[in-house]
């Protein structure tokens, strides 16, 4: 009777991310929780959990939840939106950083809020809190992205459209309404379909392998018996220090790096290689 009912919830779902797709992990936490609170669901046997996992997810999303978006695409196919112009769409999102950096003497893990145009792979704006984003850092980001201020220019400008996963500081009425104001429709994708914002999701992907990694107090960076950090030692870095070397990486994301899909040129190559007019800020 218990395989038969239980099935994986968003919330199971949003554990299994959080313990990259690691079950046990998942099932201890549930016990815990019931543990803590006489009125929590009922906690399924581990292996009624794997079943339900096996069963509810692709194994593209149970590899993805393992090792990222990569490892879901190689068993996910999905079909690729065909190419447009600069400026068609954008694509939003947070990126939780896994570095521990020094904010004031206490250790923080940063979040990124940044937007990325479809088209030329370029990152138009981007803005960095110490804590846990807000619609401050989303307004912030759009507003360098769309007056193309430094570090950013010459990309920027109002984009056709905005595409976001369900993410609330996004979706606010401060920003849907700014938004509105500019005509630039913000799309809400459904929970849990990151192929649908492929651009964004590689985003992420990449600043975690080409940079957060190399930097010290990684946190996933392999580690020791008992869980310990292979550097738990290590300087962090200041918070300053760390906002600087990500706007040098996103610098040279725009300027010197070549993605594949643009045929040799840098995203600020693709974007000045595009005739398309800007529309402008009113």
């Amino acid at each position: 009777m218990e395989s038969s009912h239980f099935t994986v919830t968003a919330e199971v779902r949003r554990l299994l991310a959080l313990w990259g797709g690691n079950a046990s992990r998942v099932h201890a936490e549930l016990v815990q929780r019931a543990a803590d609170d006489p009125d929590a669901p009922a906690v399924p046997s581990l292996s009624t959990l794997h079943r339900a996992i096996r069963r509810d997810l692709t194994r593209g999303e149970r590899a993805g939840l393992k090792s990222g978006e990569a490892a879901r695409r190689a068993h996910d196919v999905f079909g690729q939106r065909p190419p447009t112009h600069r400026n068609a769409v954008w694509e939003g999102d947070h990126k939780h950083v896994p570095v521990e950096v020094d904010v004031e003497g206490e250790l923080a893990t940063p979040w990124v809020t940044w937007f990325i145009d479809c088209a030329t792979k370029a990152i138009t704006g981007v803005a960095v809190t110490a804590h846990a984003p807000s619609r401050d850092a989303v307004l912030a980001s759009l507003r360098i992205a769309i007056t193309r201020s430094e570090p950013f220019g010459p990309v920027g400008a109002l984009p056709g459209q905005i595409r976001v996963d369900r993410g609330k500081e996004f979706l606010c009425a401060t920003v849907t309404t700014a938004m509105g104001a500019l005509a630039v429709p913000v799309t809400d994708l459904p929970a849990y379909t990151p192929h649908l914002k492929g651009t964004i999701e590689a985003l992420n992907d990449a600043v975690e392998e080409m940079f957060l990694v190399s930097l010290p107090r990684y946190t996933g960076r392999q580690k020791l018996t008992g869980g310990r950090l292979a550097d738990p030692d290590a300087p962090p870095l200041t918070y300053e220090a760390f906002v600087g070397l990500l706007l040098e990486w996103v610098a040279w994301w725009n300027t010197r790096h070549h993605p594949s899909v643009l045929n040799g040129k840098t995203p600020v190559e693709a974007w000045q290689a595009d005739a398309t007019p800007l529309e402008k800020q009113p």
